[in-house]
């Protein structure tokens, strides 16, 4: 590939998609796939086990903001050496 992935919800098909907000804060949504640069994603490993993903377009990494309630939107933001900032893949089955 090119480097850049979808990330496809499992449950309903959608993918994330950055809406092409670049203001930290925008929401990363789900739509149904159209293959737009918004809706592609770089995942680049950040060290011990953990990940950024940045939107092909805006160039903001998601963000899970802190939040540890369920349900909580996760956001864009500029990347910068934050926990909140940094993902982790785990197998689903």
């Amino acid at each position: 590939g090119n480097g850049y992935y979808r990330l496809v919800n499992r449950t309903n098909g959608m993918v994330a998609d950055g809406w092409g907000s670049t203001a930290n804060g925008a929401p990363a949504r789900q739509a149904a796939w159209n293959g737009g640069n918004n809706q592609q994603w770089q995942i680049t490993h950040r060290g011990d086990g953990r990940y950024s993903i940045a939107n092909r377009t805006t160039g903001l990494v998601l963000d899970g903001g802190g939040t540890v309630a369920a349900g909580a939107t996760t956001k864009q933001w500029t990347w910068q050496q934050s926990n909140n900032l940094l993902w982790t893949f785990s197998a689903a089955g």
